[in-house]
């Protein structure tokens, strides 16, 4: 990944999501590994997709997989958030709120650091991308999950479903990331497993908080 401020990537992805000759350039650099995908938000995956070139197809779907367009009724609902959060006098707000909803919600998969064990993608400096940014994640996590963040789920022997980040796959045992830690399973106590194309984050990750804590949490994430 380009060592760029989070808004000059952003303004590179706007740029290379343009056409289908930039977007090429760009999904060859992300399967080479010299940009990371999870730097690639919902908004960006939409543009590539509306490019409607069928030659990019395969390389999208072997980046983030077979992609589906936002429903409408999800896109109202980011609407109505988006003006809501710009028309809130934030100075009323509590950020120290906003951030024990992160707490609760969000920090068991999303680390504010380079952190190697965070199952999500790392959101410190992703604030500046605006809150739309957070919202189109949050009401569609399953648009954009790249290759390294799908889950994998082994159900073993003893009957124990067992989801996470496949970190390892050794010659006696693999090793999976969950949300309780490492754990090592071997693999004569493998009886499936199955790779999911679904983020861990759930859907309604909003659902439980009122209005104004909806907002905390936003000015929260916004200020990361």
């Amino acid at each position: 990944m380009p060592a760029w401020p989070v808004n000059d990537q952003q303004a590179a992805l706007e740029i290379l999501s343009a056409r289908s000759s930039y977007a090429r350039m760009l999904l060859d650099a992300i399967e080479g590994g010299q940009w990371q995908s999870d730097q690639v938000n919902a908004h960006i995956l939409r543009r590539l997709q509306a490019l409607n070139e069928i030659s990019l197809q395969p390389q999208l779907e072997r980046i983030w997989g077979t992609g589906s367009s936002m429903a409408p009724e999800k896109l109202e609902v980011i609407g109505s958030l988006e003006k809501r959060f710009a028309q809130a006098p934030l100075w009323a707000y509590d950020l120290e709120e906003g951030r024990k909803h992160f707490q609760l919600l969000c920090q068991s998969c999303h680390g504010l650091e380079d952190d190697n064990l965070a199952l999500g993608p790392r959101l410190s400096g992703s604030g500046s991308l605006g809150v739309g940014y957070f919202l189109e994640a949050i009401m569609d996590p399953n648009a954009v999950v790249g290759r390294q963040y799908q889950m994998t789920q082994l159900v073993t022997q003893d009957g124990k479903h067992l989801t996470g980040l496949l970190k390892e796959k050794g010659e006696t045992a693999w090793v999976l990331q969950t949300i309780e830690g490492m754990v090592k399973v071997p693999l004569d106590q493998i009886l499936s497993q199955e790779t999911s194309s679904q983020s861990l984050m759930p859907v309604g990750l909003l659902d439980g908080l009122d209005d104004r804590e909806k907002i905390e949490l936003l000015k929260f994430l916004v200020s990361l």
